[in-house]
């Protein structure tokens, strides 16, 4: 479940970054809320990051204590662990290294967002649950009272 990209844009990432791996999207929403990048861009991202998230889903996200971060360097060039190099959101094109050091640095912890998302959709969840059974119980007190 996403919450910043409205249905349209999500129809238009899953046709360009096709993948089974759910943390993909949730990042693809977390960068169109950071409003810094364009659809492409974003898309662009996500290709880049989404053989660590194929990957680590592939070991059950069982990383053995290693940090799961992406970073966006500058508002412009990207990086992720355990993959080398950035790549630059504006030209598109990868860098062994930055141009010169970065100052600010946008952290999106992977292994966060994960427990965030499955809190919000059990939540959602169990909303929807005692919603049908507040309806239920107010079927039943109409047809017996």
């Amino acid at each position: 479940m996403l919450y910043t990209m409205d249905a349209s844009q999500q129809v238009r990432m899953k046709a360009a970054v096709p993948t089974d791996t759910v943390e993909v999207y949730y990042l693809a929403d977390w960068l169109n809320h950071l409003n810094l990048f364009t659809d492409f861009q974003i898309y662009e991202i996500l290709k880049y990051a989404r053989p660590v998230l194929e990957q680590a889903e592939a070991r059950n996200w069982d990383l053995d204590g290693e940090p799961l971060t992406l970073v966006v360097v500058e508002n412009r060039w990207i990086t992720i662990a355990g993959k080398a190099g950035f790549l630059d959101a504006h030209d598109l094109r990868l860098l062994p290294q930055l141009p010169s050091p970065g100052v600010t640095h946008i952290l999106c912890d992977i292994m966060a967002m994960r427990a965030m998302m499955a809190r919000r959709t059990q939540l959602l969840h169990k909303a929807g649950q005692n919603s049908t059974e507040v309806r239920k119980n107010e079927s039943v007190e109409t047809c017996v009272g």
